[in-house]
């Protein structure tokens, strides 16, 4: 097992393995399969990122609507209410 790198909210390992197998199987579908047994065993859990968005709601938002086609000074953005 090698530590390949870090990603998001994750770190990357490559898991390299080989297979003696008589009967055509996914090994590698089996493989992942007994890994997240061990783990749920272990009590390791694997964390998600949360991409939550808290907005202050006491008061009204703005909201402005932007054309994606216009150029930087073309047109100015209408407030919505």
């Amino acid at each position: 097992m090698k530590f390949a790198e870090f990603g998001d909210s994750s770190l990357m390992f490559e898991l390299y393995f080989w297979v003696n197998i008589s009967d055509p199987v996914d090994a590698e579908s089996e493989l992942r399969h007994r890994i997240a047994e061990v783990f749920a065993k272990e009590s390791i859990v694997m964390a998600f990122p949360q991409r939550d968005v808290h907005l202050e709601t006491t008061k009204p938002l703005e909201v402005v609507v932007v054309s994606s086609t216009a150029k930087a000074g073309d047109e100015k953005p209408h407030a919505t209410e």
